[in-house]
């Protein structure tokens, strides 16, 4: 028996599955004594535990399972703080494991952790196997191996912090890298996840993105990279400090990653002055500089130099492992750019050289092999990302017709030093090119080094295409993943700054195989392309980007010239090529940061901890006034996303994965909309009803033309409540199922859906004052609801439409028109509000008999004729109160509402039609009394359901489309990849002994000749 022990505790793998049991049993133990006998939440109490559990599995691991025999202070501490450092990356998967099984599966906790605790058992070992207990080089050898990697980081990391300092970046001070998109969008959409991933909310839905978004949809754009756990850490207040410093690590892991895939390009790992410089090169080109504020993008930028290097190994050495995992890491981080990195590494396998035909043919069976393994990795996101997007209005793809945006030079000129980056900008055909002036002469230089010439071909011929798809509207758009740019032109271009490096770092490194007449070949053209680009382009140049350019040309090209002739060794020319490089990059880096402008954090987010408060305390009145589902909303935006920012469940969306035909019929219904967002601007008593806009939230400054019901103030924080609160469901009249929104303006619209729901309508009375326009910029009349106007000149523009009540109401005007830059109302001369009022209904307020009306629409840019339809209304408090009474006599009482769930009864007289301001998605399930029914839909964007006379409990559950096949197909492929790297390993065992056999059998006379051979060659190479 004792015999039988040792034989057991010999064995590693026993010896671990021992000491796992011992670690999950001391996690799985202190877990449920915390949530037994303290009222700790579960994700604070998992945490605990895995601490707990940490802690007694370094020294089980350590002694027991490995035997370590690592001694000396500096040893000790590299292991343990190697082992916890992989423990927190399994504790990571350990808490979102469980709380996506819990709380968006609905699993029972305790089989939840079991089955968690099965997938940390196996990171584990591969983490301890690999990782920690390995033997491992002194401090003085790891410095002397890895240097590369380490300055790399530290050059990009100390001009990025000395950016953050200089320019009082948080948390230096009040101002944030996070350009556009990323404050408008980003921020707020990190605040949900944070929010959900804190307080135990479904991952799968929520309520406070447009009315309840698929949630799965939206992550997969903006959410995914494991970066942004880093959120968990702090409070909601420093989501934009931690945000900018996330962009600055993987700016500086960018680099890092070049360094790695350089390294290892040509096969044996080397270590030169040039891969560092090549490598901040591509940290810090402009795509970088211009683009960081696309946080999610980085991730992509960051990983694609070890895809192009594991693309490498798969086909060379048949190890396909980091190709696979990397490729999966791009795609399950941002789809996007992912899309943009498959497309490339098409491309990029027609220019490889296979060698043979047969190789040829062998590669692409691999290269699809595995490109569909990862993707199919990753479907578990993929999948529901594609459903969600097909149901934006990007899901209608038509290719537009092939256009030119410009003149080719025009573009290449941001191939020059001290170029603006580009952040956005409306024209399509910007680019962000820069990457170095380096890059420049050897685009021109490699064409001379002595490389097959159909290899050089291939990569001139994909640089070609690139630089058309640039110019080209449909190669564009097919690039961009059958999208429009929207303000972010070329987002692909990091690829051809990639190639070029690449041929860059070839080039230099080849230096003494070409010609030095051809080097000075390669600095002439080189300066003829600078000087083309400055004609070409003509004022749009910086003053000092053509003479700094050609000083760049000229050092490179002379260092050139000195190494091919042989006049300086190979250590100074790679010194003096990487030095100047180093300090033309952040130099270039300092101008472009500085170039790009920063975000006043506090400017927008100033009063979020206010609002914060009142939302608090908004959460407690609902539940005081048992309200069940409820929605609220700000009665002004200083950021458009800013009720999700505040975790409020909301109307608001600006983001890309919108649903088009709810964008569609909020237009349709008077609120703002654009291509990917509407706003809780539009606004009425009866959109406020039918959407259960229940409180709002009101701070000092802001415009209060609504008629609800102060209540109290938090903080100078107001909250008011709506005397017209409904549900999320009620009983409506079967002939809103025929109700046509495209066939009348905003308030008829409402009119008429009102009717076809109540039977009751015409709220809104159509008026007709006397309408007189003026304009000092152009011809302008007005006629039929409509007002004409020619611009004088191409430009800005206004012009001033003016009416007088004829009798006292509460008046309403939709103002609508293209290109509209904002609104400005006057009553009796005073202003009263001036925004993007353009496109929606506008609430005057109550006006009386002889009240005087201005209204100043701005163009910032209008040329030609154009017209702007108007339409004035009043509104009748009467009609709509017996409009309101039908919509709540039988309304559905929500008893549990969650993301993604909603559980009520309601009582219905006859056979009628629930509606619901649920958005209409296919991943809902319908329960009415237990059964699954049928769902359609209902005003063009929401669920509505056909329920019988009585009494009823009505169920909605949500899991998003694609979801549980995309995990069914992500677990067949992991499974089939660890089938396929068995494969893989027995059949390169095979080739070794086969090989090992042929050698056996050679002749020893042919073995001797062949020494022989390779020792006159060795001699005649030296």
């Amino acid at each position: 028996m004792i015999r039988f022990i040792k034989k057991i505790l010999a064995n590693e793998k026993m010896r671990y599955l021992i000491a796992g049991g011992c670690t999950t049993a001391v996690n799985l133990v202190t877990f449920f004594l915390l949530r037994v006998i303290t009222p700790i939440s579960r994700n604070t109490c998992n945490a605990i535990a895995i601490a707990m559990a940490i802690a007694f599995a370094y020294f089980a691991n350590k002694f027991f399972v490995f035997q370590s025999k690592r001694k000396g202070f500096y040893a000790t501490l590299v292991e343990a703080v190697q082992f916890v450092g992989a423990r927190l990356v399994s504790m990571v998967v350990e808490i979102l494991g469980l709380a996506i099984l819990c709380d968006t599966f609905r699993i029972h906790e305790l089989a939840s952790k079991l089955l968690v605790q099965v997938i940390v058992l196996v990171l584990n070992y591969v983490f301890s196997k690999l990782i920690v207990f390995k033997e491992k080089k002194s401090f003085h050898e790891n410095m002397q191996d890895n240097w590369c990697y380490y300055l790399s980081f530290a050059i990009v990391a100390v001009v990025m912090l000395v950016v953050c300092i200089a320019e009082k970046i948080a948390p230096f001070g009040e101002n944030s890298l996070t350009l556009v998109d990323s404050v408008h969008q980003y921020l707020p959409f990190f605040s949900e996840l944070r929010d959900k991933l804190l307080h135990e909310r479904s991952l799968l839905y929520t309520w406070n993105v447009a009315l309840g978004s698929n949630f799965v949809s939206l992550a997969a754009y903006y959410l995914m990279s494991p970066f942004n756990l880093l959120l968990l850490l702090f409070g909601k207040e420093q989501i934009a400090a931690v945000t900018c410093f996330l962009m600055c690590l993987k700016i500086a892991l960018t680099a890092v990653a070049m360094v790695h895939f350089l390294s290892y390009k040509d096969g044996e790992k080397k270590r030169n002055f040039l891969i560092v410089a090549i490598s901040v090169a591509y940290a810090f080109s402009n795509y970088v500089i211009g683009y960081n504020w696309n946080t999610m993008w980085l991730d992509c930028i960051m990983i694609f130099p070890l895809i192009m290097l594991g693309f490498q190994r798969m086909l060379e050495e048949r190890d396909p492992k980091l190709y696979v995992l990397s490729l999966f890491y791009a795609l399950y981080c941002n789809y996007y750019i992912g899309y943009i990195i498959c497309l490339f590494l098409v491309l990029w396998f027609f220019v490889y050289e296979h060698k043979t035909v047969k190789r040829f043919f062998i590669n692409g069976f691999r290269f699809a092999v595995y490109s569909l393994l990862s993707g199919g990795m990753a479907a578990f996101i993929l999948l529901p990302a594609y459903h969600g997007i097909m149901a934006t209005a990007a899901g209608d793809m038509a290719i537009p017709k092939g256009t030119w945006y410009g003149n080719i030079f025009v573009m290449l000129r941001q191939l020059l030093v001290f170029t603006k980056p580009i952040t956005n900008q409306i024209f399509d055909g910007g680019v962000n090119l820069y990457c170095g002036m380096l890059a420049v002469l050897t685009m021109f230089l490699y064409l001379f080094v002595k490389e097959h010439p159909w290899k050089k071909f291939r990569k001139y011929v994909l640089l070609v295409l690139l630089v058309i798809s640039f110019n080209h509207g449909t190669l564009n758009y097919i690039w961009h993943g059958m999208h429009d740019q929207y303000g972010i032109p070329n987002r692909f271009s990091f690829v051809f700054i990639f190639v070029l490096l690449v041929m860059a770092y070839d080039a230099v490194q080849s230096i003494t195989e070409i010609d030095i007449y051809f080097v000075i070949s390669s600095i002439l053209l080189a300066g003829a392309f600078a000087f083309a680009c400055k004609q070409q382009a003509g004022a749009t140049i910086g003053k000092y980007t053509l003479p700094a350019s050609l000083v760049l040309l000229v050092i490179y090209g002379v260092t050139c010239c000195l190494r091919s002739s042989k006049k300086i060794t190979h250590a100074t020319y790679i010194s003096v090529i990487g030095s100047v490089c180093l300090v033309e990059l952040v130099a270039n880096a300092a101008y472009g940061f500085s170039e790009n402008g920063y975000c006043h954090y506090k400017k927008y987010y100033k009063t979020s901890p206010a609002v914060t408060e009142a939302n608090v305390r908004v959460r407690e009145m609902a539940e005081e006034e048992q309200a069940g589902f409820y929605r609220s909303e700000l009665m002004n935006y200083t950021v458009l996303d800013e009720a999700s920012w505040h975790n409020m469940p909301s109307v608001s969306t600006f983001n890309s994965t919108v649903m088009g035909p709810v964008v569609t019929t909020m237009g349709k219904l008077g609120f703002y909309t654009g291509a990917n967002e509407f706003l809780y601007r539009g606004y009425t008593p009866f959109t406020n009803a039918i959407f259960n806009i229940r409180y709002l939230l009101e701070r000092p400054g802001d415009l209060n033309n609504f008629d609800y019901n102060y209540k109290e103030t938090v903080d100078n924080v107001s909250i008011y409540e709506n005397p017209y609160p409904t549900s999320i469901g009620f009983a409506v009249s079967n002939n809103v199922k025929d109700w046509d929104q495209s066939r009348y303006s905003a308030m008829i619209a409402q009119n008429t859906l009102a009717y076809d729901m109540t039977g009751y309508g015409g709220f809104f009375q159509d008026e007709y004052p006397a309408i007189s326009v003026t304009s000092d910029t152009a011809k302008v009349s007005y006629e039929n609801n409509q007002v004409s106007f020619t611009a004088n000149a191409s430009g800005p523009m206004c012009f001033m439409l003016s009416f007088t009540a004829d009798h006292a109401g509460d008046y309403f005007v939709n103002c609508r028109g293209n290109y509209v830059t904002k609104i400005r109302f006057y009553k009796n001369g005073q202003e009263i509000a001036y925004d993007r009022y353009q496109i929606q209904i506008f609430h005057l307020g109550q006006l009386e008999a002889g009240d005087y009306i201005s209204i100043e629409y701005e163009y910032s840019n209008v040329s030609g004729s154009e017209v702007a339809p108007f339409y004035v209304a009043t509104f009748h408090q009467d009609v709509f109160e017996n409009v309101y009474r039908e919509l709540t006599n039988h309304m559905l009482e929500v008893e549990t509402v969650k993301d993604g769930y909603v559980y009520g009864t309601i009582e219905m007289p006859e056979d009628k039609t629930l509606f619901t301001s649920i958005p209409y998605d296919e991943g809902w399930t319908v329960k009415v009394d237990g059964k699954k029914v049928d769902y359609y839909k209902v005003a063009g964007a929401f669920i509505g359901v056909d329920i019988g006379a009585g009494s009823h409990t009505v169920e909605f559950s949500y899991m998003p489309q694609g979801m549980l096949l995309g995990i069914a197909i992500s677990v067949i492929c992991m499974v089939l990849l660890l089938v396929s790297l068995q494969v893989e390993k027995k059949l390169e065992v095979r080739r070794i002994e086969k090989a090992n056999a042929r050698e056996e059998n050679e002749k020893p006379g042919e073995k001797l000749a062949e020494e022989v051979e390779t020792d006159i060659e060795n001699l005649e190479n030296v």
